[in-house]
């Protein structure tokens, strides 16, 4: 999305979602508003001193990271793709005695990139 304005939030919803489906999501205004026509949006407010979005923002501090320093210069066409490897390591950081064989059956099930 090229911003998060209510416009483009409900926009993108209308388009990317089924109608009458259920979403949680923060207080942003841009949420509430964008969401309300054709969705059931719950919506909490988090203190932002509190530790409810740690892992959230851990989690993109390091995909941040991960972009950067391995794919700098990256085409935007690609970031999916890098968004899928990122959470395919990140969703079985814990089981490194199968990476291997799990990545091989991934890799061969992979279309090739263009």
């Amino acid at each position: 999305m090229p911003n998060l304005k209510s416009i483009t939030v409900g926009k993108f919803a209308r388009r990317s979602i089924a109608e009458g489906t259920h979403i949680s999501s923060d207080n942003a205004n841009s949420y509430k508003k964008g969401l309300a026509e054709k969705f059931f949006h719950h919506f909490k407010t988090f203190d932002p001193a509190g530790t409810e979005l740690v892992t959230l923002h851990t989690f993109i501090s390091n995909f941040k990271a991960f972009v950067i320093g391995k794919y700098h210069g990256a085409e935007r066409v690609h970031l999916q793709l890098y968004l899928d490897e990122f959470c395919f390591r990140f969703n079985r950081r814990r089981y490194w005695e199968s990476m291997f064989e799990r990545l091989l059956n991934a890799a061969v099930g992979c279309p090739a990139v263009k």
